[in-house]
């Protein structure tokens, strides 16, 4: 895939690949300052979506109870990580379009979790505040 390809986003205009990544990178970044309420109300509407069983929504979560904060926090970035890369993985073998923004929402998502997989793999990471 080239990045000087002309594309067209949402807003209509035509963009370059890097463009839209581009794009895509500010507003998901953005996504992260929004009301948690917000968040719950676009998650739950996804998870209907995809009809996704309770009962798997309240496994996911029972795995989670009692585990203390610090850990808790690590084992739900490993999970969202692991999420996104089966959805990659899975993704690429079905896709075979040119421009499809599914596509380019995987790449974000792949930013991310490789971003959190170097900051703590990063030699840093000890000297870090907080």
């Amino acid at each position: 895939m080239s990045n000087s390809c002309p594309l067209t986003h949402r807003s209509g205009r035509s963009h370059t690949r890097a463009e839209l990544l581009q794009n895509l990178l500010n507003e998901g970044f953005s996504n992260v300052t929004r009301p948690l309420d917000d968040v719950l109300r676009r998650t739950a509407a996804a998870t209907a979506a995809y009809q996704v069983p309770e009962r798997t929504i309240e496994l996911a979560a029972s795995a989670l109870l009692g585990v203390p904060d610090g850990p808790r926090l690590r084992l739900e970035v490993r999970a969202l990580r692991d999420a996104a890369l089966l959805v990659a993985e899975a993704h690429r073998r079905d896709c075979a379009e040119s421009v499809c923004t599914t596509c380019e929402a995987i790449r974000y998502n792949l930013a991310v979790a490789l971003a959190t997989v170097r900051s703590e793999t990063h030699p840093g990471l000890d000297e870090r505040p907080g």
